[in-house]
């Protein structure tokens, strides 16, 4: 008899496994329950897929995030990586979703992937499907966890609040602000000439350093500045080119400097034999392609495309201020 009653335990724990398993019919018991329960500060790798052209990769060393780019390890700005992960921790849900349909919550091909690993090995991985409206909660996600076998609802834009965009700071650092307007400016075509402006401030504008000594105007000049520094937002990172290319491909230098601060750019030119296909998958699109290169004295020992090819030019050959000042 005993063993009869052993039988039929064992034969109902596992029927009640299946149902559990394979119909989870009510989210009653999920709700408002921490589903990853990890600690932020434990979390020492991320990485974030957005789609099969954006993917992002980050390290913690000590206090600092790094940004692992192509070979290329880039600091990341306080808070960021802090605030993405505030966005999964704690992951609260709103109940299981019974019997989902993965395609049609966007848990497909058009679904992110984030994976976060902490220092003792633990790994979590989370699908994050397009926000919705919920009539009762508002914007709300889908979220397929892989570990749990479920898929789960989340309140609010989860997307949102875990996007990032290392182009915008990686822009930023290239350029380096300058601690004050500048106030000499000095391109070298090389090869060609060299071109130098300074700011009087006593007459507030600004004056060509050649022969003609010819006077400026100050909008002239900034239209000039805010061209060479707008730049950086229209490049991404460039791998693929090192210093073994660059002296030889070298076309100009730019030289900007403020009373305590001083930056040099220099500008490259490839040959559109000589551009590789790394410029094909760039996030921002060049209309034609891209074939020039630039590099910061903020950040010697890196590369970036200007997938702008008419602001290079521009720059480089086709303007100068140079318009004389009318008294």
């Amino acid at each position: 008899m005993k063993n009869k009653h052993l039988v039929l335990i064992v034969f109902c724990t596992v029927l009640l496994g299946v149902v559990f398993r394979y119909f989870p019919v009510s989210g009653e018991g999920i709700s408002h329950k921490d589903l990853l329960r990890l600690e932020p500060s434990s979390v020492e790798h991320v990485f974030l897929k957005k789609n099969a052209e954006q993917s992002f990769r980050f390290i913690r060393v000590g206090t600092q995030w790094i940004y692992e780019n192509g070979g290329n390890l880039v600091p990341v700005p306080t808070g960021i990586l802090d605030s993405l992960l505030a966005g999964v921790c704690p992951l609260i849900s709103e109940g299981l979703i019974s019997k989902p349909k993965e395609d049609s919550l966007g848990l497909n091909a058009r679904a992110w992937t984030l994976q976060l690993e902490t220092g003792d090995g633990r790994k979590e991985e989370l699908l994050i499907g397009p926000p919705f409206a919920d009539e009762e909660l508002g914007q709300c996600t889908y979220v397929k966890l892989p570990a749990h076998q479920g898929v789960y609802q989340i309140k609010g834009n989860l997307r949102a609040a875990i996007s990032i965009n290392p182009v915008a700071w990686i822009q930023e650092s290239l350029i380096c602000k300058l601690p004050g307007p500048t106030n000499r400016l000095e391109i070298q075509r090389l090869g060609q000439d060299t071109l130098a402006w300074e700011r009087i401030d006593s007459l507030g504008l600004w004056q060509q350093l050649n022969s003609t000594q010819k006077l400026v105007s100050s909008d002239s000049m900034n239209r000039w500045v805010s061209w060479i520094a707008s730049l950086a937002t229209k490049s991404e990172p460039a791998p693929f080119f090192n210093e073994l290319r660059a002296e030889e491909r070298r076309i100009a230098q730019i030289d900007m400097d403020t009373d305590t601060a001083f930056l040099t750019l220099n500008l490259y030119f490839l040959p559109q034999p000589d551009v590789p296909d790394e410029f094909r998958r760039l996030e921002h699109k060049p209309r034609a392609q891209a074939s020039y290169i630039i590099q910061s004295s903020a950040q010697p020992a890196k590369w970036y495309v200007l997938y702008d090819t008419a602001l290079a030019q521009r720059i480089y050959r086709d303007y100068f201020p140079s318009e004389d000042y009318e008294k």
